[in-house]
């Protein structure tokens, strides 16, 4: 394990990458945290191993980029987007989802993710991305999506419970391309 402190000279050497299926057991120690203790993710119930693989799997076949920040092979982060929505004329909009080991946060990993993942997805030829934010009292979330051009388009009221909570959910969006054709 690398200290939790990185100086500007340990960020430079995180490397970002596409994940594998031999990342699966990393993303899902990272992801577990954030279902079993916060409300970034609905989710209440930690997938199994299969089913992470089989996300990842999916993933890729689609062509939707899935990052992991590494340092030394070692897995910060990861970073991903999804179908915004399953009918065909949402084809061009994705969503995205950025996770960082509970022990590195705000060390600027997230930023690496995101800012690569950006980039990775205009590549595959999306137009938007969405960010679906689980409490919109999560401002660490909706602040550090502002900083990278996403603008807050609504609030979907007390849509989701979880730790028997109703929760808001924050939707933004980044518009990648003008292009309409």
């Amino acid at each position: 394990m690398i200290n939790k402190k990185l100086d500007s000279s340990e960020i430079n050497k995180i490397v970002i990458r596409s994940a594998n299926l031999e990342d699966a057991p990393s993303i899902l120690s990272i992801y577990e945290y954030y279902v079993k203790k916060t409300f970034s993710t609905f989710e209440t119930e930690t997938p199994s191993k299969k089913e992470m693989n089989k996300r990842i799997k999916e993933l890729k076949t689609k062509n939707m980029p899935i990052l992991v920040a590494t340092k030394n092979d070692v897995i910060l982060g990861y970073a991903y987007v999804t179908a915004f929505r399953q009918r065909w004329g949402y084809r061009f909009a994705v969503e995205d989802s950025v996770f960082v080991d509970q022990n590195y946060l705000r060390l600027g990993i997230g930023k690496l993710l995101i800012s690569n993942l950006i980039n990775e997805t205009k590549k595959a030829g999306f137009m938007q991305i969405i960010a679906v934010i689980g409490d919109s009292n999560n401002t660490a979330s909706i602040e550090f999506h502002k900083k990278f051009g996403f603008k807050t388009i609504g609030i979907i009221p007390k849509i989701g419970k979880k730790f028997d909570s109703w929760l808001d959910t924050t939707i933004m969006q980044l518009q990648l391309s003008t292009n309409e054709n």
